[in-house]
């Protein structure tokens, strides 16, 4: 499933960033210009992300959609390393063939194809297609891939608004997806949606229509917003100072030994 982010269990506070620590200074936080320039980086590789035209041997590769997120999560599945490995060469090899598999293959061939056949196709395509001394450049190819399909991923700001969704059925991931592309674009259909359209140029669609509605998003990465700078800054002061070390004092009254 893609990996969509969870709705909370309980309403979120909203951040105070003005807001004091007991018997502290308030944390100030600053637009600096390494700040800005992170921003802008960020920008402009989202808006390469969107342009992006991967290819493999010459060959143009199909867009990485939300039907071959599906397939592909479906094939690794068994490998329950792959949250913690993806990026160790070794382990990532498998995984990454699989991918361009799906990105060197039309719907047509990998549509009501049973996963365990599709991992016998992607094997025997990356003994064909992939000499042992390209295999670093297919990871590299994979992994930018798919850091393309996740950079242009926003996401709601939590408010006080939102309820409590602890007992909420909550559709599939994949649906979501759909639901809110389709929302920002009426006129796709399901098809083009699952193989046409590429998972950035989903998510910045998505990302656009939202603001269009009034929503408040924000960016995963904490760096890209002062309020993001602000959490970090809490969290490295709290870190500081559960790394102090502990002062024994003795108790009035009694003389230290």
């Amino acid at each position: 499933m893609l990996p969509m982010t969870p709705l909370p269990s309980q309403p979120s506070a909203p951040l105070r960033p003005d807001k004091a620590l007991p018997d502290e200074a308030p944390i100030e936080v600053d637009v600096t210009p390494e700040d800005s320039r992170a921003v802008l980086r960020a920008a402009e590789e989202r808006q390469r992300a969107i342009r992006a035209v991967h290819r493999w041997e010459g060959r143009v590769l199909q867009p990485y959609s939300l039907g071959r997120e599906e397939l592909w999560l479906e094939m690794c599945q068994g490998d329950t390393r792959l949250a913690e490995t993806w990026g160790a060469p070794a382990l990532e090899a498998p995984h990454a063939l699989k991918l361009l598999y799906l990105c060197d293959t039309p719907p047509a061939q990998l549509e009501a194809v049973e996963t365990g056949e599709l991992i016998e196709r992607a094997e025997a395509w990356a003994d064909d297609n992939v000499p042992r001394t390209r295999t670093l450049a297919a990871l590299r190819l994979a992994r930018r891939i798919r850091h393309d399909a996740t950079v242009t991923r926003a996401r709601q700001r939590p408010s006080d608004r939102q309820a409590n969704v602890e007992n909420t059925a909550i559709p599939p991931q994949e649906a979501q997806y759909a639901v809110m592309l389709a929302a920002a674009v009426p006129r796709l259909t399901l098809a083009e949606i699952r193989w046409e359209i590429p998972l950035a140029l989903g998510w910045s669609l998505i990302h656009a229509r939202a603001l269009l509605d009034g929503e408040a998003m924000v960016w995963p990465d904490s760096s890209l917003s002062k309020t993001g700078r602000w959490i970090e800054a809490f969290r490295k002061r709290l870190r500081n100072r559960n790394a102090a070390p502990l002062e024994i004092r003795p108790c009035s009254g009694h003389r230290a030994a």
